[in-house]
């Protein structure tokens, strides 16, 4: 399972930022959860800001490794049909 589904709660690259905001709400997390603890104090908006921010970079991460190389491929190559 990667972050590109809507089970990030399963995804393994998640885990580790996952736990880590657990232990700051002190919750299992849900959306209720999440927005009632954002809107707290600014430090508990910027705690979930930097989880939110640590999963997208993992999985553009993730995204940028299935792509083709494209600088990998002949410049000869024609890519349009005959």
């Amino acid at each position: 399972m990667t972050c590109d589904t809507v089970v990030w709660k399963e995804c393994r690259a998640c885990e580790k930022p996952q736990q880590t905001l657990i232990a700051i709400v002190a919750s299992a997390l849900s959306l209720p959860v999440l927005v009632k603890y954002m809107v707290k104090s600014k430090r508990s908006w910027q705690s979930v800001l930097a989880f939110c921010e640590t999963v997208m970079r993992q999985k553009e991460e993730t995204e940028r490794l299935r792509e083709p190389d494209l600088s990998a491929v002949p410049a000869n190559v024609n890519f349009l049909p005959p």
